[in-house]
């Protein structure tokens, strides 16, 4: 594969398995692949039992709101992340604040 910018990436020697996806308009793909036991859950059909991700080697696909959301969530206990972006994002800590049941109760 060739970039915009030339730049050359070997795309053959990096996944065994490949999913397409065109964002909203496509089908979701839940469960395992058919061909691997990984799944590849949609963020828009998350299941509500979770997934578990501790220690997994993880790809996201994209870095628009839900991805940067997904990145930040998953990142401390994924084993390893790839993130495959078109063109990259200007990216800053939320640094929201962790709130105590005791602030929850006093609201």
């Amino acid at each position: 594969m060739v970039t915009s910018d030339g730049e050359h990436i070997d795309t053959q020697s990096s996944a065994r398995l490949l999913r397409h996806a065109v964002g909203a308009t496509e089908r979701a793909l839940p469960g395992p692949s058919p061909r691997s036991r990984a799944s590849s859950p949609h963020t828009g059909l998350w299941p509500k039992g979770g997934v578990d991700l501790k220690g997994k080697r993880v790809a996201v696909v994209g870095t628009g709101a839900t991805g940067i959301q997904v990145i930040q969530t998953i990142a401390p206990e994924v084993g390893s992340m790839k993130v495959f972006v078109r063109t990259p994002q200007y990216i800053v800590p939320m640094k929201n604040p962790k709130y105590s049941q005791a602030d929850w109760d006093h609201w």
